[in-house]
C-alpha cells in the first residue's frame, strides 16, 4: 500500500513539475542555455576539456527525473547532507549505527530506502550498506548539487567541475554561472573549517585572479561559524596580495550572520539557514553592486 501511494505521489508530482517546466518556457527562462557562458570564458582565452563530469556522483544521472527531483528537495536539508557525507566515508562498512551521529535511527533507515530505491546504494549484506557506485567524496555531489541550484532555482546557465587546459593555476573550478551577463565563480567545500587551510584559500583566490570572474563566491557546506577560521585566512591572504600589488587590503563587511563580503565582489559564506538562501543573498547584493559600478572580485 504503502509503495503504490508513494508510486502515486510521484507521479503526481512529475506532472506539477511538467508544467512547471512548461511555464518557464513560456516565459523564455532556459536555465540549461551554456551558450553566453561559454563565451565569456572563450573571450578571457579558457579552452574547456573537462565539465560536467558524473563519475563522482552518488546518483546515477540515468535515474527518472522523479527520483533525481526528491534528491535535490532531499539535499535541501543539511542533515541529509551530513548523513550522505558519513555514508560515503564508511565506504563498505555502513551499518545504521554509523550514520546517526545527526539524524536519528527512524531518519536513517528512511534515507536509506529511498537510496536503494534510488539505485544510489544497496544492502550487499544484512544490516551493511555501501554506494552501488565507487564515490571518492561527498564534494562531487554537493558541487552538482549547487550547480542545479543555479540552473533549477535561479534559472541561470551553468556548469560544474570545468578544468581548462594549459592555464597557469591548477584545480577545478567547481561552479562556473553566468548571472545577468557578470560571470560568477563558485567554490564548493564540503569539509567543516577545521579541514580548510591557507594554502587551498590561496588556490581559490590564484583562480579568481586568473579567471576575472565579475564575482566570485567562498562556500563552505557548514553551520559554524566562518568568523573564527576562515575570515583570518581570508584577511591574510588577502592582505599579502595587497602588498605585492602595493596597495591596501579590502575591507571586510558581514552582510548577514556567516555571510562576509572582502572588497565589493568576494564573497564567503556557509550553509547555515539554507544553501539557496544565502546564496541569493549575495546576488542582491551583486546586482547593488553592479547598479553602482563594474569590475572584478576585490
Amino acid at each position: 500500500m504503502d509503495h503504490d501511494l508513494k508510486r502515486e505521489n510521484r507521479v503526481l508530482n512529475d506532472k506539477v513539475r511538467a508544467l512547471l517546466r512548461e511555464n518557464r518556457l513560456l516565459k523564455g527562462i532556459k536555465g540549461h542555455d551554456v551558450d553566453s557562458l561559454m563565451g565569456m570564458l572563450y573571450r578571457r582565452g579558457m579552452k574547456i576539456f573537462r565539465m560536467n563530469d558524473s563519475d563522482d556522483l552518488l546518483l546515477a544521472p540515468s535515474v527518472p527525473e522523479s527520483i533525481r527531483d526528491e534528491f535535490i528537495d532531499r539535499l535541501h536539508h543539511y542533515s541529509f547532507r551530513l548523513f550522505l557525507m558519513d555514508l560515503i566515508r564508511y565506504k563498505n562498512e555502513a551499518r545504521v549505527s554509523d550514520l546517526v551521529r545527526y539524524c536519528s535511527p527512524e531518519a536513517a533507515s528512511e534515507y536509506l530506502g529511498f537510496l536503494i530505491e534510488a539505485g544510489a546504494v544497496e544492502e550487499f549484506e544484512p544490516g551493511r550498506f555501501r554506494a552501488t557506485q565507487p564515490v571518492r567524496s561527498f564534494g562531487g555531489t554537493l558541487e552538482w548539487y549547487v550547480y542545479r541550484l543555479f540552473r533549477d532555482e535561479f534559472a541561470v546557465p551553468a556548469l560544474y567541475g570545468v578544468r581548462f587546459k594549459g592555464t597557469e593555476k591548477s584545480g577545478d573550478y567547481d561552479i562556473l554561472a553566468d548571472v545577468e551577463g557578470m560571470l560568477l565563480y563558485m567554490e564548493v567545500k564540503s569539509s567543516p573549517p577545521r579541514g580548510i587551510e591557507a594554502h587551498q584559500v590561496s588556490a581559490f583566490l590564484d583562480r579568481v585572479e586568473e579567471l576575472i570572474p565579475h564575482a566570485a563566491i567562498f562556500f563552505d557546506d557548514t553551520q559554524l561559524r566562518m568568523k573564527d577560521k576562515l575570515v583570518p585566512i581570508f584577511e591574510e591572504e588577502l592582505k599579502l596580495r595587497a602588498e605585492r600589488r602595493g596597495s591596501d587590503p579590502p575591507e571586510t563587511i558581514r552582510l548577514m550572520d556567516e555571510i562576509f563580503l572582502f572588497g565589493r565582489r568576494l564573497y564567503l559564506m556557509n550553509s547555515k539557514k539554507s544553501v539557496a538562501g544565502n546564496l541569493r543573498l549575495c546576488l542582491r547584493h551583486l546586482f547593488k553592486d553592479r547598479k553602482r559600478n563594474v569590475s572584478a572580485p576585490a
